[in-house]
């Protein structure tokens, strides 16, 4: 199915009736999007999907972290110092 739709002047997508209903498309969906010049392609993530890819970047960060030897003490000081910038 393809469908023509209108980016609003707050940079918002509405999904056609027909394809919200079609794919049980439900108010709190979340989806991740992908760009590649001027293509974008949105997918729905399941909750589970959700989790693994949270877990596979927290993995990742704190192999990250521990290889640089970076600190919760020394994330919760820069969190608290660019807090206080903004």
């Amino acid at each position: 199915m393809i469908e023509v739709v209108n980016l609003s002047s707050k940079g918002q997508l509405v999904i056609p009736k027909n394809m919200r209903e079609e794919m049980r498309l439900n108010q709190k969906d979340k989806f991740v999007l992908v760009n590649d010049k001027d293509t974008i392609i949105m997918k729905r993530l399941q909750e589970e999907e959700i989790k693994f890819r949270m877990n596979s970047l927290m993995k990742e960060l704190t192999k990250e972290f521990n290889e640089k030897g970076i600190t919760k003490e020394d994330l919760r000081k820069e969190i608290k110092s660019v807090r206080k910038a903004g």
